[in-house]
Formats: structure tokens, C-alpha cells, sequence
């Protein structure tokens, strides 16, 4: 999953998704996740590795689609590159490093495609608030669903944005 081709495929999947979306009638819906503005497309909501199949060390499909909701192309785009890129503290082993963060992240916009004036700093910016709101999440059904080890994901998603942030700068 750490291949550039992997990367390449997943942005093209995510703008094919964004794209399928435009003009669906959300009046009236009602969603697990709250929109977001400017409600563009329906985001994913969590576009990642973990929900993405694969056949042939290629992305065959996506899963997972429960708590799609509006929002802009840049939320999903966030998300996808701190799980793909991967923008975190602690890099997977076999994964590739943050001195591969910059590039790799251009590579997701790259595939994405023309007619979205997203940014690198727009997706690391976005990727920060994303990390912080999952913590607030996480932490809240940890509580109300009895899964004490979703404080621990909190905690990874707070250092995670704090990395990012001084990483930004």
C-alpha cells in the first residue's frame, strides 16, 4: 500500500467518488456526520487504507460509506493523505517517512486532478483540524460506547496533529 502507484489510484478513486456526488439532493437528509461547508461533494468521510479493497496490490473498491455527509473535496483529501501518505508522528515500518511527506501529498492533488485549487498547506491545515476533531470524537465514544482503547486513538490522532502542526511551520 505504500507505493506511489497505490497513492495515484487512491486520489483517482476519491475524485471519482467526489465527482459521482455533485448534484445529489441532500435536502432533506440526514447524516451520521455533520456537513461541512462548502457542501461540494458528499465526502467519505473516511477514505483510508483500511476501507479501501484491494486485488492485485490495486485499489478495487472502496467499503465503508456509513458516515458519508457534504463537505468540501479537501476533507476527504486530508484524511486520505494522513492515513496513504502517511502524515504522522510515527511512520508504519515499510512505510515511507515524512522526508516523503511533501511529495507524496502533491502526488494526491496531482491525481486528483484539475479544477480543484487545492493546496498542500490546504490539506496539511486541514489535516490538523481533522486529527483534533477525530481526538474529540474518539474520546467522547470511548465514554459513551465502553471502549476505553479509543482514549488511546485519541491520544495518537492529538500527537499526530501537534507533529503536523510543527511540521507545517
Amino acid at each position: 500500500m505504500w507505493v506511489d502507484e497505490v497513492v495515484w489510484d487512491g486520489a483517482k478513486r476519491l475524485r471519482q467518488l467526489h465527482d459521482a456526488s455533485v448534484g445529489f439532493a441532500v435536502d432533506g437528509a440526514v447524516w451520521q456526520a455533520p456537513a461541512r461547508i462548502p457542501a461540494e461533494v458528499v465526502c467519505h468521510n473516511d477514505f483510508a487504507p483500511h476501507n479501501l479493497v484491494f486485488r492485485d496490490e490495486r485499489i478495487a473498491g472502496a467499503i465503508d460509506f456509513d458516515f458519508c455527509s457534504p463537505g468540501p473535496p479537501v476533507w476527504d483529501i486530508a484524511y486520505f493523505a494522513t492515513r496513504i501518505v502517511p502524515l504522522t508522528a510515527d511512520p508504519p515500518a515499510g512505510g515511507p517517512g515524512m522526508d516523503q511527506g511533501r511529495r507524496r501529498t502533491q502526488l494526491i492533488l496531482d491525481a486528483y486532478g484539475r479544477g480543484v485549487d487545492i493546496t498542500i498547506d490546504d490539506v496539511i491545515r486541514v489535516a490538523i483540524i481533522r486529527l483534533h476533531q477525530l481526538a474529540q470524537l474518539s474520546r467522547s465514544k470511548a465514554d459513551e460506547l465502553s471502549l476505553p482503547q479509543l482514549r488511546s486513538d485519541a491520544d495518537a490522532y492529538d500527537r499526530d496533529g501537534r507533529f503536523l502542526a510543527a511540521w507545517r511551520s
